[in-house]
């Protein structure tokens, strides 16, 4: 079972307002993440972190980040230690995201004739581990790595059996500030809003 993983919980200072409710074309960016990771094939999708009270008008559960305020390792760690499932991980600013992304992602995980992997990273020019896969056997390795005071998931990976999908990179276009929600244009013509 793959649980995915809306990461909410980012300060968001950027922005100048939390991100996750942040709309792109009416739709808050955090539910636009998690209908994509639902209809991409996970079996089911919480969010990690963020305001579980506004949170809640998305209809799905919230996991409380158990180290809020201290990067994406802590509630991805979160997530694997609540759940006994793998998952999915994706930040709550790629509005982008899309179900075929997902699929990709997923399908890769589970590659016939190649050896399991403990994390399957998205992928243009670099890795982009806020959109990522991960074994739940891999929260060992995860837990060993936060206690040792590794902060940032690049370097967790590093330590453990990766596989990079490469994907479009119109998917992983964040917003981070108002500025990028005005720069789209350039997206508009090759996706349908």
């Amino acid at each position: 079972m793959t649980t995915g993983a809306v990461l909410c919980g980012g300060a968001s200072r950027r922005m100048g307002t939390d991100k996750a409710f942040v709309e792109v074309d009416g739709v808050a960016m955090a539910q636009r993440v998690a209908t994509a990771l639902a209809e991409g094939g996970c079996d089911r999708v919480v969010f990690v972190g963020g305001d579980a009270a506004l949170l809640a008008r998305f209809g799905r559960p919230t996991i409380a980040d158990r180290w809020p305020g201290r990067g994406p390792v802590g509630a991805v760690l979160t997530v694997l230690e609540e759940l006994d499932d793998d998952v999915l991980v994706a930040a709550c600013d790629l509005p982008f995201l899309d179900a075929s992304t997902v699929h990709t992602l997923l399908a890769a995980a589970d590659a016939p004739g190649s050896p399991a992997v403990d994390v399957v990273v998205a992928t243009v020019d670099r890795p982009q581990p806020l959109l990522s896969w991960w074994r739940r056997e891999a929260r060992q390795a995860v837990a060993q790595a936060w206690s040792s005071g590794t902060t940032a998931v690049h370097d967790v990976i590093a330590g453990l059996h990766a596989r990079s999908v490469t994907v479009d990179a119109a998917v992983l276009r964040n917003v981070n500030r108002p500025a990028d929600l005005e720069s789209r244009d350039d997206l508009r013509e090759r996706r349908p809003w």
